[in-house]
């Protein structure tokens, strides 16, 4: 079913919240969401979602290195948070969580094109005291590398449109 969905569809955001609503039940998701690295300014955004508002999604921009997100576009490393309430680089930029829901567990995979990282998968799940993460991180891993061709092809689009407006600024005097 992912992968059926994942290759036939060529848009980001239909594709993650086809899945994430097939697997949520299952794996107990509450969030997901892919972000992409913008090679030209090191900056990291989230460009697709799954359980976040648009306002929420347009506050998910990250440095590299900075919190989970950023650490894991850097180091190439996935991060297993079992509690984020434990866990200062959780740094809720969405502003997604309140207190009540900070018991929640997160999961942050690099997503990786020709072994370059280009992006992330993020996936918030409901604490169970019962979870060893092991298939978790498993399943999403492999979640992550099938979402890798449209995350490439996102990368390409935003360097690209970046790119014209920067040459449109220096022809108009304004850059």
């Amino acid at each position: 079913m992912v992968s059926e969905v994942v290759t036939k569809s060529s848009d980001l955001e239909e594709a993650i919240v086809q899945v994430m609503e097939e697997l949520a039940k299952k794996f107990g998701i509450l969030q997901a969401f892919l972000t992409v690295l913008n090679r030209n300014s090191s900056k990291i955004f989230i460009e697709a979602a799954y359980g976040l508002t648009q306002e929420q999604k347009e506050r998910g921009e990250y440095k590299l290195g900075e919190g989970i997100i950023g650490e894991v576009v850097r180091t190439g490393e996935a991060v297993i948070v079992p509690h984020i309430s434990d866990e200062p680089r959780y740094l809720n930029k969405t502003k997604s969580i309140t207190k009540i829901e900070d018991e929640d567990s997160f999961i942050c995979i690099p997503i990786k094109a020709k072994n370059q990282i280009i992006g992330t998968l993020s996936v918030m799940l409901k604490y169970y005291s019962n979870r060893s993460f092991q298939n978790e991180l498993e399943f999403f891993t492999i979640m992550a590398s099938m979402f890798a061709r449209l995350v490439r092809s996102r990368q390409d689009k935003i360097e690209e449109l970046e790119k014209l407006y920067y040459r449109k600024l220096r022809e108009q005097g304004l850059y």
